[in-house]
């Protein structure tokens, strides 16, 4: 037989508690006036059963772990990582796997019920439609762009209570990662001039490369690098020895692809970062600059960040270009450095090829050399330090009535092509 839950509102007994103790009413009478079980109200009176027990089958979560779910949902959005539903979702389906918990989801993964659940249980968030930006780069505005250094730095002020972190550089840092391939650049070669193309031997794959997760604050100072591999299992120990014998301090990260994952970026933010930072006496908060991708966020890095003082915040979408200090100055610098460094070290061992295990001594030679100037030029150049949206190249940006006029041409566009459609639906219809 089905049990049938009791359905009231628990504003309704809230409020038949309240009379019933200051007096006002009778317990029959709050029953009948506030439309409540009286059996319920004695119990919760008598201090039977808990005034806050919710009708309905068990919860999955708890009331406070819903409501941190909320409240992160709410925080990251201003810091430039929107969630959505199915990200939602998955949080939830990983933290019940984890425990193990008995839940009524298919697959262990909540759906469009409990959601609804959910939303109604935390009136404090909604769901919206998101304002896409389209076209990539090419929708990037100066407006959009001055906004987000407004935003950043209310949030930061007003809700963290953090406005001294903008004044110190050595609580600043920009993250991102890069893919170095392994082989070198082949170049032009002689030959005859009657041969429409000159053929070159090699034995090493053009297209492997290794990802590395890099990391500088506004001093120019460098944040221990992770050489992100990819294995399925756990990293060879001989590939995890070469790393360390380069440097104790770098990281060794893995994943499935080499690509750089979640769980990569937690383990190193949890297991590098965070104590590199004590070990240097960095006083908190930090404040960490990193694109907007979903790799960069999961709720166990928003839990470690917010218990460890590291403000995670995301550049602004697609503008990485103009916001990102290791993009704008850093990265070519580095990438030049690495095909010298390639070079000398081919030139040393011509039979040989750069290896995983190789790779870091390799590396750390183009590493080293990146200079100082060039990582605080890179902080400079973007505006982050120190904070001034004006230090941005707005000559990379579209104007704000460019966009506009392109969002009108593709709504009249699709107007056209819809017409289009009809016309062609019509003229079938008069044949037939």
């Amino acid at each position: 037989m089905t049990r049938q839950y009791l359905k009231y509102s628990p504003q309704s007994m809230e409020s038949a508690l309240k009379e019933v103790r200051e007096g006002r009413m009778s317990r029959n009478a709050a029953s009948k006036a506030f439309s409540v079980p009286r059996s319920t109200l004695c119990d919760k009176l008598d201090g039977k059963t808990p005034e806050d027990r919710r009708m309905g089958p068990p919860s999955v979560l708890t009331k406070a772990e819903e409501t941190m779910l909320a409240s992160f949902c709410i925080k990251y959005l201003k810091c430039g990582f929107p969630i959505n539903r199915n990200d939602l979702c998955d949080i939830v389906q990983k933290v019940v796997q984890e425990d193990g918990r008995k839940t009524p989801f298919t697959n262990g993964r909540p759906g469009h019920f409990w959601f609804q659940g959910f939303m109604r249980r935390n009136p404090a968030i909604t769901e919206r439609s998101a304002e896409t930006l389209t076209g990539g780069r090419a929708s990037v505005t100066e407006g959009a762009i001055k906004k987000w250094f407004s935003d950043i730095h209310t949030y930061v002020v007003d809700e963290e209570h953090a406005g001294d972190v903008f004044e110190d550089p050595e609580r600043i840092f920009n993250f991102d990662e890069s893919n170095f391939l392994l082989a070198r650049k082949k170049g032009n070669v002689l030959g005859p001039v009657n041969y429409k193309s000159f053929l070159q031997s090699s034995r090493e794959n053009d297209k492997e490369g290794l990802t590395v997760l890099m990391g500088y604050s506004a001093t120019g100072k460098i944040a221990p690098p992770m050489i992100v591999y990819a294995y399925k299992q756990h990293i060879p120990r001989d590939v995890a020895e070469a790393v360390e014998s380069v440097d104790p301090t770098w990281a060794v990260g893995r994943s499935d692809t080499g690509w750089m994952t979640s769980l990569s970026f937690y383990d190193y933010m949890s297991q590098v970062f965070e104590p590199w930072l004590t070990a240097n006496h960095i006083p908190r908060p930090v404040l960490v600059y990193a694109d907007g991708h979903k790799s960069h966020l999961s709720l166990e890095i928003a839990e470690f960040c917010t218990e460890r003082q590291i403000l995670l915040i995301a550049l602004y979408p697609n503008s990485t270009h103009l916001l990102q200090p290791l993009d704008v100055s850093v990265f070519k610098s580095l990438k030049s450095l690495w095909t010298t460094a390639k070079n000398k070290w081919k030139a040393a061992n011509p039979l040989e090829s750069i290896t995983k295990k190789t790779f870091p001594k390799v590396f750390k030679e183009a590493v080293d050399q990146v200079s100082i100037g060039t990582v605080v030029n890179g902080f400079q150049k973007t505006g982050l330090y120190p904070l001034d949206q004006e230090k941005v190249d707005y000559s990379k940006c579209v104007k704000d009535q460019q966009v506009h006029e392109i969002a009108k041409d593709q709504q009249v566009h699709e107007i056209v092509k819809d017409q289009q459609v009809h016309e062609i639906a019509k003229d079938q219809q008069v044949h037939e």
